[in-house]
């Protein structure tokens, strides 16, 4: 994966206006960008907080067997309250990182 470094966006790290991306390291295979499920955003397009700027997080199942298809926030903080899941951030290069990745929806 290149990752840019861009020195004038770093601040966005800490901007309340960032998105969380939720990606999945294991679990239900499918079409999401590590091969298992598709990601979860913290926000929609169509909400009034919606920014395309996302801080990415990682979650691994803590046993793949209990992997369920997650839909919302709601439920990464369900199933990582009862600690059948980890979330972490996101560094590929031992730094935290954001991404510009607008939401499009594809049957607008």
């Amino acid at each position: 994966m290149g990752v840019v470094y861009s020195p004038l966006n770093s601040d966005l790290l800490t901007h309340f206006s960032t998105n969380d991306l939720f990606q999945f390291k294991n679990g239900i295979k499918g079409s999401g960008s590590l091969g298992f499920q598709p990601s979860i955003s913290s926000s929609s397009s169509n909400q009034e907080n919606y920014s395309p700027i996302s801080k990415i997080y990682l979650i691994e199942w803590h046993n793949s067997s209990f992997a369920e298809i997650l839909q919302t926030k709601s439920d990464i903080d369900s199933f990582q309250d009862d600690d059948l899941l980890t979330v972490s951030i996101a560094r590929p290069t031992n730094d935290e990182f954001i991404i510009n990745s607008p939401i499009v929806d594809p049957f607008q």
